[in-house]
């Protein structure tokens, strides 16, 4: 995706994910404003705001898109989860695999 070829999207990315896999170990870079730039700072936001919500009770869904997502060109739409509350805030990871290679993460 067009983000994650930017380098504070991808940086935020990468911290997030980092962050949510082991914050003992990570969190202190959210500290260091000489080496947490801006995608880091938006990672350690997130992470910080998240930590003051209820705690999620099921942190990734897993879906299967072949029966709801709609494709028109270059766009791909689908229906928000309805076991999810409306107001609760998501973040989509779309993955696509060809016959032969490896998942990989396109948005």
């Amino acid at each position: 995706s067009m983000c994650l070829q930017g380098p504070d999207c991808f940086m935020c990315w990468e911290n997030c994910e980092l962050l949510q896999s082991n914050f003992q170990v990570w969190g202190a870079m959210c500290e260091e404003k000489e080496i947490c730039f801006p995608g880091c700072q938006e990672a350690c936001r997130f992470h910080a705001e998240a930590a003051t919500r209820t705690q999620q009770t099921q942190p990734v869904i897993h879906t299967k898109g072949e029966g709801v997502i709609r494709v028109s060109g270059a766009l791909a739409r689908w229906p928000r989860p309805s076991s999810i509350d409306s107001q609760t805030p998501l973040v989509y990871v779309v993955m696509r695999k060809s016959q032969s290679g490896p998942w990989r993460q396109i948005i």
